[in-house]
């Protein structure tokens, strides 16, 4: 599929969703670097630099894809800009397992359980520290590893200017509300989707200056 110039091998309903509906319009990423977790196939990331983003790591777990990644990065000529990353995010094991049965879930499973291909994974501030990131704004999708990153290495996401993520309530059985009242320390978060009591969604938060 195509439009504006802009070519991915298939249609998801997540490129849909990122590209007509922009559900990361609320970041402004322009001449900023961005850390992307939960790439998927490269959808958020090639929207990121379509918006001005001067570099975006993505990590993506799941090996088919992140192979369709790179294939969509190659597609649209941002080699140069978009930094693929092959992990996954776990806070008691190095490796997560992927079930690969199927790529075309909304997001692939950072956390998965059970069989599947056992991918590397480390904590949030190892992978910046691995691959020496420098990024101001942190954009997460990734099915219930946000509620890790944000109550296990707070330190870590605390340094970013904004953060945009979609929590997984229904995945965690975490209230939303334990990651604002984490997150309010130190930032102004609003919901762009969901709410206080709702199973799913999207927040958008602040540093406070």
């Amino acid at each position: 599929m195509g439009k504006n110039g802009i070519k991915f091998k298939h249609a998801y309903g997540a490129i849909f969703q990122v590209f007509e509906e922009e559900d990361y319009k609320f970041l402004n990423v322009k001449d900023k670097n961005v850390l992307d977790i939960g790439a998927f196939v490269g959808d958020s990331p090639i929207y990121f630099i379509l918006k001005g983003a001067k570099k975006v790591y993505a990590v993506e777990p799941n090996p088919d894809a992140y192979n369709e990644m790179l294939e969509n990065i190659k597609l649209n000529n941002m080699e140069n800009k978009i930094i693929p990353i092959n992990m996954g995010i776990n806070y008691e094991k190095d490796y997560v397992n992927i079930h690969t049965k199927a790529v075309n879930t909304q997001g692939t499973l950072l956390k998965s359980g059970g069989n599947g291909i056992k991918v590397p994974a480390g904590k949030l501030s190892d992978i910046i520290e691995k691959y020496n990131i420098d990024a101001q704004i942190l954009k997460m999708d990734c099915e219930g590893c946000e509620y890790d990153i944000i109550l296990k290495d707070y330190d870590t996401i605390k340094e970013f200017d904004e953060i945009g993520f979609e929590y997984h309530a229904y995945n965690t059985k975490i209230p939303v509300s334990k990651l604002l009242e984490k997150l309010n320390k130190d930032f102004e978060c609003k919901f762009i989707k969901g709410g206080i009591n709702e199973k799913i969604g999207i927040i958008y938060c602040i540093k406070k200056k």
